[in-house]
């Protein structure tokens, strides 16, 4: 793991401006004390001491306190943010920052949004340092837009200012902003789509609303940093500039190879790989240049982290052997050393480990890394120890010592679960990198558990458990908090002798199945060896076929390779005439298809089985009230809307069908309540959810599911739609207030967002915050008048005296459209409907 905090010595120049102001405006009297304790605190900054500079700033302060000066103060204070930005306390740091500005305290807390900063500050120097530190920790919060549009703020503010090292630093931070926003946007979609042409771009052009990707950011990123590069007068500023330059670059091709996109971007390849050269050549000769300080040690260790990460992507071509950069590794110890920074040791060490990693050094990488656990140890690092027992059970794994290996992993779980949790309580801007450092993680010890040809039965349970903790996870990474649901139980204790649960797991060179059948404790366990990149491709390619009209026997070829994948080796278990119900815990893109729809080359999955998916191992305890004891609070709005959704204003065209939709709906449950267009408010939703006691709440409205829950949304006849945070709070307040809890919760005319590959678990998000034991809801958006109809047949299935449960009346509804003659007999119409949560 790279230093964290690796761009902080281009503090250091705003420091020293700081410096400039409030040293320049103390009386004799007061300022000396004031001044030697500024002077103080920026020496043990130098060194990586944050906790003892933010000590010295705050006494400062309290001297420019009694000496009367307000810039004086406010200079303290922007330093006392820099230290505890230092200390990785964003929140804290952003709130001492809006108090030195005098800007509203809000812009710490909003979600992703656009600001403007008005800052009650008269000195210009002043004001641009304060909104640079103000852009940099909101982007180390996650308020992406919010960060940069203060930095485009700052940015015009500075040209009135002929700073050469203000300017770079600031176009710094803004491609540091720009690379976050290409991160979160790839964790989404999952595309990198890449142009060889960057000579037109500039740091401060704006993408189109229509070319917002990961490759339109990365690419005004690289633009940011070789603009600061070449406009700085300080070493330190173009060298972190260069460094932060190859790290995206590195990023980019081991994405590409992770995901088997390589062959359609070698002219991207070519010439990043030449501009990577370029780069280590330049950073080489600046790492020389620069004095002894924390900030050239973790320079050190950063550019050794990348050259490392070249080695694996044919980028360095014998620009630096394993001597160079051991040599470097080596360096850095002893220079941490010198300043008493074990941080920094520690790091430095367990790179040093990672290079005799990837060397197949293994007993020289074991001793060193165990070296780092070692000192990680000795001072409480508890981030450290999970990174180290986490390269230590790799390291394992390779000399082929397998259980030591698996207790390795065990303990990086262990401590990254207590971190995580920390971290999602206290400083959810700091959580670790669900894709690079959790999912990794897990994924490989579930490897190690089922890599024998038939695992033991402890090993199936443990893999199960791993895998409902990395679900729970990324449900908790979307949310940015702790997730605890209320009187959960676990899928395997829902008494239905009628239910077969799948656990699919992927992992990179094959998928496992682990499968729990009724009457045996026993799992049952099979493997089908497909790559992930190979699966992921074939279910992409999947869910934009039945998306389709015009694709009938194209998605059944593609179907039955997934059902052969997943399904075929479990035939023999699922006797249709013992086995009614299949429910999978889905893992990752399994979660954008429909199974139901899934096709054994004469059937669709959904002839034979009801079908239902769970975000999880837990989930709401089973209640199903009579069918003459249904009734439903039936909300609808029909009518056109616009809604300004990321920067862009989205027509939302009527419904023309749902008021004949609630219509049928209340014939067939008579015991229902009608909210119908404007009567449809958010207020009045509110209060009759809260108010009411009806098991059922149907919403036939526009919305949307993302990745993204500021992108997640339902409308309403309010100006404002009601965000994932709203529903579950309105839906909350009603189990608090001790009525019957909501049974079904179904979202008939939402959507999963276009071209986001995590957009499921924005559904399976929506299900688990609403409290509702099930819920249905549509991954694409089908047609108005087929949604109508599709609803009217499940309502009716669920309504009979016989007592379906929702899963076998969702599987009525979308069989009848199956069998029919009409145009809705394609998946298009019935399978975009699934049911997530408790199916009975």
């Amino acid at each position: 793991m790279p230093v964290k905090r690796q761009g902080l010595w281009l503090l250091l120049v705003l420091i020293t401006s700081v410096l400039c102001i409030v040293m320049s405006t103390v009386s004799k009297a007061d300022g000396l004390s004031a001044a030697a304790l500024v002077q103080q605190g920026k020496q043990f900054y130098l060194i990586g001491k944050f906790d003892q500079a933010l000590v010295s700033w705050q006494q400062a302060e309290k001297a420019y306190i009694q000496a009367n000066d307000p810039r004086g103060i406010a200079g303290s204070l922007i330093n006392q943010a820099k230290a505890l930005e230092g200390m990785g306390l964003q929140r804290q740091s952003c709130k001492v920052l809006v108090q030195a500005l005098k800007v509203d305290e809000q812009i710490c807390e909003i979600g992703n949004q656009a600001v403007t900063v008005v800052p009650q500050q008269d000195d210009h120097t002043l004001i641009l340092n304060g909104l640079q530190s103000l852009g940099e920790v909101l982007r180390l919060i996650g308020n992406l837009e919010a960060s940069q549009a203060v930095l485009q703020q700052t940015w015009k503010l500075a040209q009135q200012t002929p700073t050469s090292d203000m300017h770079s630093s600031i176009l710094l931070n803004l491609g540091n902003t720009a690379k976050d926003l290409g991160d979160r946007d790839l964790n989404r979609r999952g595309v990198l789509r890449l142009t060889p042409d960057t000579t037109t771009l500039r740091c401060d052009s704006q993408p189109n609303i229509a070319q917002k990707d990961a490759n339109a950011f990365y690419l005004q990123a690289i633009a940011c940093y070789q603009q600061a590069a070449s406009s700085s007068a300080s070493t330190l500023v173009s060298l972190q500039a260069r460094l932060n330059q190859l790290k995206l670059l590195v990023s980019m091709q081991q994405w590409l190879q992770d995901n088997g996109q390589r062959q359609i971007t070698q002219e991207w390849l070519v010439r990043s790989r030449l501009q990577a050269s370029e780069l280590i050549h330049q950073i080489k000769t600046q790492n020389l240049q620069h004095p002894l300080s924390y900030e050239s040690i973790a320079a050190h260790i950063n550019f050794a982290d990348s050259l490392i990460t070249t080695n694996n992507l044919e980028i360095n071509e014998g620009i630096t052997k394993f001597d160079d950069i051991q040599q470097l590794l080596e360096t850095s110890i002893q220079q941490a050393k010198q300043i008493n920074h074990r941080s920094l040791e520690i790091y430095a060490i367990g790179n040093l480990g990672r290079l005799h990693e990837q060397a197949k050094k293994l007993t020289e990488a074991l001793k060193l890394t165990e070296q780092a656990l070692q000192l990680a140890s000795s001072i409480h690092a508890q981030d450290s120890l999970f990174q180290w027992q986490w390269q230590r059970g790799r390291i394992l794994t390779k000399l082929g010592k397998q259980q030591a290996a698996i207790a390795a992993y065990e303990q990086s779980i262990a401590i990254l679960k207590e971190v995580r949790k920390d971290l999602t309580s206290v400083r959810p801007d700091a959580q670790f990198s669900l894709r690079d450092n959790v999912e990794p993680v897990y994924r490989e010890l579930v490897d190690l558990l089922l890599i024998e040809e038939q695992p033991s039965q402890e090993n199936l349970q443990q893999a199960i458990q791993l895998f409902d903790n990395l679900q729970l996870a990324e449900l908790e990474d979307f949310f940015r908090c702790e997730l605890r649901a209320a009187k959960s139980i676990r899928v395997e204790q829902v008494e239905d002798p009628a239910a077969a649960i799948f656990y699919p797991i992927i992992l990179s060179d094959r998928l496992e199945i682990i499968l729990k059948l009724p009457h045996t404790p026993q799992l049952a366990h099979y493997r089908t060896a497909v790559s992930r990149i190979e699966l992921e491709a074939q279910l992409n390619q999947l869910r934009q076929q039945l998306e389709s009209i015009d694709s009938e026997q194209d998605h059944q070829i593609t179907s039955k390779k997934i059902y052969d994948w997943m399904i075929r080796q479990a035939e023999g278990y699922l006797d249709p005439k013992a086995i009614k119900t299949l429910v999978f815990v889905a893992d990752s893109s399994l979660r954008s298809i429909p199974l139901a729809a899934i096709f054994d080359s004469q059937h669709y999955l959904i002839e034979n089985y009801a079908v239902a998916v769970t975000p999880g191992l837990e989930i709401l305890g089973p209640k199903h009230p009579p069918a003459n004891q249904l009734g439903a609070l039936l909300v609808g709005l029909g009518i056109e809307r616009k809604l300004e959704v990321q920067g862009q204003t989205r027509r939302f065209a009527p419904l023309e069908h749902v008021q004949g939709e609630l219509e049928q709906i209340k014939t067939l449950l008579p015991h229902s309540e009608e909210l119908l267009d404007q009567q449809f408010t958010t207020t009045k939703f509110r209060e009759r959810v809260t108010a009411s006691s009806y098991p059922i709440v149907h919403v036939a409205t526009h919305g949307q599911f993302s990745s993204d829950p500021d992108a997640t949304f339902l409308l309403t006849a309010s100006p404002q739609p009601v965000n994932t945070n709203e529903l579950q709070s309105l839906l909350h307040d009603r189990a608090q207030g001790g009525v019957v809890p909501i049974e079904l919760l179904v979202l008939s005319a939402c959507e999963t967002a276009t071209g986001d590959k995590r957009a499921a678990l924005g559904l399976a998000g929506v299900a688990v915050r609403a409290g509702a034991l099930g819920t249905i809801a549509s991954l694409w958006a089908a047609k108005d008048a087929s949604t109508a109809l599709l609803m009217t047949q499940f309502y009716q299935a669920l309504s009979q005296p016989q007592g379906l449960t929702k899963s076998q009346a969702l599987q009525q509804a979308q069989k009848s459209f199956l069998r029919s003659d009409s145009p809705y007999n394609h998946p298009r119409y019935w399978a975009p409907f699934v049911l997530i949560g408790n199916w009975l």
